[in-house]
C-alpha cells in the first residue's frame, strides 16, 4: 500500500508544482483568479476568447457548434473545430464557468492545460527513460513551461496538441517494440481533432523521429520494413478517424484567402515559402 501511495504521488506531483507556480505568477501580478486583470491581448483578445463563448453557447444548446447566425450575419464555424479545438474535453471546464467570466477564466483553461503537460510528459518519462524520478520531474515541470506553452497563451487552444504529444510518442514507441498500434492510432486522431495545423507539424516530427531511431536501432531490415507500414497504416487510421472534423476544415481552409485570394499575389503561403528574407 505505501508502494502504491508513493506511485500515485510520484504521478501527482508534476501538475501540482506546475499549478503551483503558475498561481504564484498570476497572483503576483493580480491575474484573475487573483486579481481582476486579464491577459487578453492580440488573438486572445481579437478572435479566441469570441471563440470559447460560441463553444459555451453550443455546449449550452442555443447554438449550433458548425454554423453561427450571429457573426457577421451568418459565418461558417466548421474552421473552429479542428484548427481551434472546439471538440476538446478541456471544454468541458465551460460548464463551471459563468458566460461572463469566460475572459476572465482563460487563465485558470492555461493553467489546467500546462498542469496536464507536465502530467503526460511524466506518464512518457517514466515508462521509457531509466533515470532517477527528481530528473523525470523536473523535465515534466519544463516541458510544462515550455516556451511553446507560454508563448501560445493567446492561442491556448492548441495546447491540447502538446498534452497528446508525450502520448503520442510513447504509443509510437509501443508501435515499434510492441506491434501495439492502438495507443498511437488513438492519440494521433485526437491530436487531428484538436488543431490540424500542429498535427501537421507533430507528423513531419514523427516521421523524422522513426526514420532515424530505425537507422540508429539494431533491427532486421525485415522488421524495420514492419514497422514502417504499421506506422503508415496506423497514421492513415488515424486521419480516417477524424476525417469529419480534418475534411470540412482543408476545404474550408483551401477557400479561404489565405490560399486563393485573387490577387496579383497568388497563394499567401506559398509567396511566403518562395520569399527569400520576410517583410
Amino acid at each position: 500500500m505505501n508502494k502504491h501511495k508513493r506511485q500515485v504521488l510520484q504521478y501527482i506531483l508534476p501538475p501540482l508544482i506546475t499549478l503551483i507556480l503558475v498561481s504564484i505568477s498570476l497572483c503576483v501580478e493580480g491575474v484573475f483568479p487573483f486579481g481582476s486583470k486579464t491577459i487578453d491581448y492580440y488573438d486572445m483578445g481579437q478572435q479566441i476568447a469570441a471563440f470559447y463563448y460560441h463553444v459555451y453557447d453550443a455546449l449550452h444548446g442555443t447554438k449550433s457548434l458548425f454554423y453561427d447566425w450571429y457573426s457577421a450575419l451568418g459565418t461558417n464555424m466548421t474552421m473552429n473545430t479542428s484548427g481551434c479545438s472546439s471538440i476538446s474535453i478541456f471544454n468541458l471546464l465551460l460548464y463551471f464557468v459563468p458566460r461572463d467570466s469566460i475572459l476572465q477564466a482563460l487563465s485558470l483553461f492555461t493553467m489546467i492545460k500546462m498542469a496536464c503537460m507536465s502530467f503526460t510528459m511524466y506518464i512518457y518519462l517514466n515508462k521509457v527513460m531509466k533515470a532517477d524520478y527528481l530528473w523525470k520531474l523536473t523535465f515534466s515541470v519544463g516541458y510544462g513551461f515550455c516556451g511553446f506553452a507560454l508563448m501560445y497563451y493567446i492561442t491556448n487552444q492548441w495546447l491540447d496538441v502538446a498534452v497528446l504529444l508525450p502520448l503520442v510518442m510513447y504509443g509510437l514507441l509501443r508501435l515499434i517494440h510492441e506491434k501495439k498500434t492502438k495507443m498511437y492510432l488513438i492519440c494521433l486522431a485526437l491530436c487531428f481533432m484538436g488543431s490540424y495545423y500542429q498535427t501537421a507539424m507533430i507528423v513531419i516530427f514523427i516521421i523524422l523521429f522513426t526514420g532515424l531511431y530505425l537507422l540508429l536501432e539494431e533491427m532486421e531490415k525485415q522488421e524495420r520494413n514492419a514497422v514502417i507500414w504499421r506506422l503508415m497504416l496506423s497514421s492513415f487510421a488515424a486521419l480516417l478517424l477524424s476525417a469529419y472534423v480534418v475534411i470540412p476544415q482543408l476545404v474550408q481552409t483551401l477557400n479561404s484567402t489565405r490560399f486563393s485570394n485573387n490577387v496579383k499575389e497568388g497563394n499567401f503561403y506559398l509567396n511566403i515559402l518562395s520569399q527569400v528574407r520576410g517583410a
